[in-house]
């Protein structure tokens, strides 16, 4: 029988798989390639080809979907085909046949087990052929493509990982440790170190491929290196994974440093002033400490509920003896056990001897005031002071002191009824005793005053209003000035007629003159006098109110002023030169 005639026979065969066929199709070929023939063979075969394998190609499905099967584990191969009424046959390894149906439609299922004999890696597939009525012949398809099963009496090996993924983890504290299997399993075991025996086991749900095991309040004799393993038993048999990589976990006492921070920021500040140091931890503590350096005793000590993780030290008072570098760190407990975290960073506190300055303010803003006048001087200071002095630029001895109470911050000094010496340059400064000793703060800005002689100019009015009375009727002439509190006095000047005078105690703003004359038309000013420090101070005269007295029959005696008569004078000179 010819090659053609062979594998013609062959894959007409029901018994003969097509893997088969072709290789015996392959033999034949080497002789017809030694006689030349083989370009006709080729096309032979492409011919009936397409004759042999009308029908479409089966697909083929796995259930449950796994790459990797243990031994005696049941499995569903699914052969899909579009035809009804067909045979289909099951194959492993290509031509290996382990299962045929006759007569079925559209699909095929075939449960399988392996077992040990099969360890290895496995190609499962299937074909189906159909009898056509019409024409009485058989019709065959392709195999389907293969699924690849690789059957293992190892599980695959899992993956682990840690949460926190560091492994970092302080005493009292917990870890999660996950491991993933590729396989489903229904035991998780964790081991620690190179030990055989696990520490933590756990029941897996055929749904679960991933196992979380949580270890907590921890101690420093859990550190070490975990991995995990996986097994699932099958008719009595156990089945185990190897173990997987290792993770390592380090317990450890907290004693990361603090974090550390100061207000003010740069620390420089006076005797007697305030510092806030504010120190974080990463957990809770049961109390802090603040170190000075070089000083092994804690410098101060703040008791905490447990639960804090901030706490501020608050330095009050302090003295250039406490000038320093500082740091803190705190006290914690886990598991009974109480230890001290490292120190954090250093701040530095620089106190000067010297008091905060002062500042200083006068009132009225501008400094400037007229003699007699009183001005308000005002100092402060951030630190209460028990003494305060106010200072003239070059005097040698204070201008006034003031004792102050612990609640003031602020002292005033009113100067009263003030003299043009007494102008210049004011400072402030104050003292005070902290912890036993007497510091002085730096003078203040200098402030300047000046106290001017030139007073207000006074001011007259007269009554009525039009200065024109008949004769025998008095006139009200009103003169105003600024009189302060120490008194002074008021005068009337009669152009060419004895002056009048009036003292006033008090503020007194005003005074009034009543004045009975002859008959004419008089001139009148007016001025005033403060009394300062028993001293007579003088204002300028007021502008000058003319005053008419009318006779009986309206006629008045009109008072000319030399300056006028010498005007009128020169005036009628000019008319008679004109004219001439």
């Amino acid at each position: 029988m010819s090659c053609m005639a062979q594998f013609k026979c062959c894959s007409q065969s029901e018994e003969q798989p097509e893997n088969y066929c072709l290789q015996t199709l392959w033999d034949c070929s080497k002789s017809l390639m030694q006689m030349g023939v083989l370009t006709t063979l080729l096309m032979f075969v492409a011919s009936l080809d397409a004759q042999v394998f009308a029908l479409p190609q089966p697909t083929m499905t796995l259930d449950p979907p796994l790459k990797i099967i243990l031994p005696g584990e049941e499995f569903l191969l699914t052969c899909h085909f579009p035809l009804t009424r067909c045979n289909v046959d099951f194959y492993r390894n290509y031509t290996d046949p382990i299962s045929s149906f006759v007569e079925v439609s559209h699909v095929a299922t075939f449960q399988n087990r392996e077992d040990r004999k099969s360890i290895g890696h496995n190609s499962y597939m299937c074909k189906y052929q159909k009898f056509f009525d019409n024409n009485k012949t058989w019709e065959y398809s392709r195999l389907s493509e293969p699924t690849e099963i690789i059957i293992t009496d190892v599980i695959p090996k899992p993956t682990i990982s840690l949460e926190p993924a560091s492994g970092a983890v302080t005493v009292g504290g917990e870890v999660q440790i996950n491991c993933t299997s590729s396989y489903p399993s229904h035991i998780a075991r964790l081991y620690k170190n190179n030990s055989r025996i696990p520490i933590l086991t756990k029941n897996v749900s055929d749904s679960d491929q991933t196992v979380t095991f949580t270890i907590e309040d921890l101690e420093t004799l859990d550190s070490g290196e975990y991995s995990c393993s996986f097994a699932k038993t099958l008719q009595g048999t156990e089945y185990t994974s190897s173990r997987s990589d290792t993770v390592k976990l380090n317990v450890t006492y907290d004693i990361s440093k603090p974090t550390i921070h100061m207000e003010p920021a740069f620390g420089a500040i006076s005797v007697g002033g305030r510092v806030q140091i504010t120190c974080n931890s990463s957990s809770p503590s049961i109390a802090s400490h603040l170190y000075k350096k070089y000083v092994n005793k804690p410098f101060d000590i703040h008791n905490n509920s447990g639960s804090e993780w901030s706490v501020t030290f608050n330095m009050q008072d302090l003295v250039p003896a406490e000038s320093g570098k500082f740091c803190c760190s705190f006290v914690k407990m886990a598991n009974e056990e109480v230890y001290e975290t490292l120190c954090s960073n250093f701040v530095n506190i620089v106190v000067t001897a010297e008091l905060p300055k002062p500042t200083i303010s006068v009132v009225p803003a501008s400094g400037v005031v007229t003699v007699g006048d009183s001005v308000q001087i005002n100092c402060s200071s951030n630190y209460p002071c028990q003494t305060s002095h106010l200072n003239k630029k070059y005097g040698k001895t204070p201008v006034a002191t003031r004792q102050v109470s612990d609640s003031e911050v602020s002292v005033t000094y009113k100067m009263r009824d003030l003299e043009p010496k007494e102008s210049g340059l004011y400072a402030c400064h104050c003292l005070a005793t902290v912890k036993g000793a007497v510091y002085k703060s730096p003078p203040s800005d200098f402030m300047e005053i000046n106290i001017t002689d030139i007073l207000p100019t006074a001011r007259i009015s007269v009554h009525p209003p039009s200065g024109v009375v008949n004769r025998g009727n008095t006139i009200r002439l009103t003169c105003s000035g600024s009189i302060l509190s120490s008194g002074g006095w008021y005068y009337l000047h009669p152009v060419g007629e004895q002056s009048l005078s009036r003292s006033v105690a008090g503020f007194v703003q005003f005074t009034s003159f009543h004045v009975l004359t002859r008959a004419g038309t008089w001139k009148y000013k007016c001025q005033y006098a403060r009394k300062v420090n028993e001293t007579k101070h003088y204002s300028p005269t007021s502008e000058p109110v003319l005053v008419t007295v009318r006779d009986r029959n309206g006629a008045s005696n009109v008072y000319f002023s030399p300056l006028y008569l010498f005007g009128f004078v020169l005036l009628g000179s000019l008319i008679i030169l004109l004219t001439e």
